[in-house]
């Protein structure tokens, strides 16, 4: 029991934590950078992106179906899906994108081996005050994992060693060195797209635009020439198979009865047409010899 109710504690954290998609955006491998959710862009409201429960208040309200079965054949309201990832199009006025690990969470599991994101989605999704605490209650929990080390309560941030606030040459080459890191990881990041540019194209490929196979598995493959087989042959009236052919002799062989004392020998020619008779032979006496 208790092992219980601690799995599907760690599940709650689990998922308040993956809330973290209400702000931000997919960029780079997933082509326009685009928000999980409205409240998630840079420049949602004057102050920036709006942290709340809009993340999983989509997943519960707007996606249409609420079953990974139902979904398989509705995936509103994405119109496009890609091989693990869903996008509302760019040309739509509220364009989002969502992995498929997002999407997990609006519905219950097919197997039950899997835990049920769904019930706290629906939770999380109905109250925001309950997903902030639980986030960042999660949130202080991950952030102690492997630390041994006490920790001080955070205070108010101060100009350092007490001095005064940056002057206006030191607040320029400040920005200039913020700059250049931003310049830097830029740089670093193109290069490591570029090299991954199949898998890019892979991951940005409609499912209906991905090509179909040419070939069928080698399991159940056909042969690609006809195996061989031994036809039955139709001889020529001309010509007969020689197992079966007569003797091209007119001779005409009549049974001959010998007696048992006696020996027939039988002398034939082919072209001749000596007709055989049967010979009575004399027995030789044995006790003669010659002088």
């Amino acid at each position: 029991m208790f092992s219980s109710l601690l799995f599907l504690h760690l599940t709650a954290e689990a998922n308040a934590l993956i809330g973290a998609h209400t702000i931000g955006l997919l960029r780079h491998t997933f082509g326009p950078s685009l928000p999980w959710v409205q409240n998630g862009r840079d420049f949602a409201t004057p102050f920036g992106p709006v942290f709340d429960n809009a993340y999983h208040h989509f997943l519960r309200n707007t996606i249409v179906e609420d079953t990974a079965g139902a979904f398989a054949s509705n995936q509103s309201p994405f119109t496009e899906v890609f091989s693990n990832w869903f996008r509302i199009s760019p040309t739509f006025p509220n364009e989002l994108s969502h992995l498929d690990t997002d999407v997990t969470l609006a519905f219950p599991p097919v197997g039950v081996t899997h835990p049920d994101y769904s019930l706290d989605t629906t939770t999380f999704a109905s109250s925001n005050a309950v997903f902030l605490k639980q986030f960042f209650l999660a949130l202080d929990k991950m952030g102690r994992l492997g630390v041994n080390v006490p920790l001080s309560p955070a205070t108010d941030c101060k100009v350092p060693c007490g001095e005064a606030e940056l002057r206006a040459d030191e607040i320029i080459r400040l920005i200039a060195s913020l700059s250049n890191a931003t310049a830097i990881a830029d740089r670093i990041n193109a290069q490591i797209q570029a090299n991954r540019t199949d898998e890019i194209k892979k991951l940005t490929t409609l499912v209906k635009d991905m090509p179909k196979p040419t070939s069928r598995p080698t399991t159940t493959e056909k042969p690609t020439t006809a195996p061989t087989t031994n036809k039955p042959v139709t001889a020529n009236p001309t010509s007969k198979p020689t197992v079966t052919a007569r003797p091209t002799s007119a001779l005409s062989v009549k049974p001959v009865t010998a007696n048992p004392t006696s020996k027939l020998t039988v002398t034939a020619r082919p072209t001749s047409a000596l007709s055989v008779k049967p010979v009575t032979a004399t027995p030789i006496d044995q006790t003669k010899t010659s002088p």
